[in-house]
């Protein structure tokens, strides 16, 4: 695949469901610096489920372990944050992102409910495939 994207456009990844990690791949095989940051206490979730589809994802990516709740951590991520053009996060709802930098793209990709009376809570692929299934089966037909 040809580079569309320039090498020089960092993006800094911190996905641990399908969707994220997908996406950080798609803009790294574009030609764009990804580097994903893993929590040691909540790494990504296909690296225990399926390591071929984990290796797949991230294989072009800087892999940095980095635990956020210490004040090292959190310096470190802030100096990557610094260098990056976009952030990708897939943190649960309520949970923001700071960016030490004004211009910054930030992308959020989550799994919620979109009715407002659920909207809070979290979700996941799985969660979120089998509840619009449900809704498919169970709706009525606008067709005659």
């Amino acid at each position: 695949m040809p580079n569309l994207l320039p090498s020089s456009l960092k993006i800094l990844d911190f996905t641990r469901l399908l969707p994220g990690p997908k996406l950080t791949s798609l803009l790294s095989s574009l030609g764009a610096t990804v580097t994903k940051i893993e929590s040691p206490i909540r790494p990504d979730t296909t690296q225990s489920q399926h390591p071929g589809l984990y290796y797949q994802l991230n294989h072009d990516k800087e892999l940095r372990i980095v635990d956020y709740n210490t004040d090292e951590g959190r310096e470190e991520i802030l100096e990557l944050a610094r260098e990056s053009d976009v952030i990708v996060e897939g943190f649960r709802p309520g949970k923001r992102v700071r960016t030490p930098r004004r211009r910054v793209a930030l992308f959020a990709v989550k799994a919620v409910e979109h009715m407002q009376h659920r909207f809070r809570r979290r979700g996941d692929d799985l969660g979120t495939r089998t509840s619009s299934a449900l809704r498919a089966s169970t709706s009525q037909s606008r067709e005659p």
